[in-house]
């Protein structure tokens, strides 16, 4: 059986620490809620990545804004 104390630490993609843990397996219960917890941050993180993404592409997008209506005044 699996049943025991565990020191838990979850790792950011890029291989940060996101938090360590000490936790007790008795059944289940606590390690669902870690995986939870786990899912959370790597959705979190998933959201800062694409936003950081999204950041670029604004300017991407602003620039090419600009071309469009320059061009739309010489013609």
């Amino acid at each position: 059986t699996l049943a025991g104390w565990y020191n838990i630490t979850l790792y950011r993609e890029g291989g940060q620490p996101i938090e360590t843990y000490r936790i007790h397996v008795d059944g289940g219960s606590t390690t669902r809620l870690i995986v939870r917890f786990f899912e959370n941050e790597t959705l979190k993180v998933e959201v800062e990545r694409l936003r950081s993404e999204l950041e670029a592409h604004k300017s991407e997008i602003e620039e090419l804004r600009k071309t469009v209506h320059s061009l739309q005044e010489q013609l």
